[in-house]
């Protein structure tokens, strides 16, 4: 499965995590700490009234954030997206 961007107002994976999209500025540990705090308020068997849609989320998000190499390539098509949406002038 390859890592997609949202395009328009959905979620980042850095977002899903709680974490601010500053990927240079991020460390494995902090993706990883964050990946286990988003998985702990997503978990059905912790919250009520949470989906198992949200916890496939956050393992996804993890499993692109957590691999440099499929990391490097979704931090480069948020960037690549971003251009496009950016208008000059």
């Amino acid at each position: 499965m390859a890592a997609e961007h949202p395009e328009s107002h959905e979620q980042t994976y850095y977002e899903v995590l709680g974490l601010p999209v500053s990927p240079s500025q991020i460390s494995l540990r902090e993706i990883k700490a964050a990946y286990h705090r988003a998985l702990l308020t997503a978990h059905p068997d912790k919250v009520s009234g949470s989906s198992g849609a949200e916890v496939d989320l956050v393992r996804e998000a993890w499993r692109v954030l957590g691999n440099d190499v499929l990391r490097k390539e979704y931090d480069a098509k948020i960037k690549s997206t971003r251009s496009r949406l950016t208008f000059p002038g």
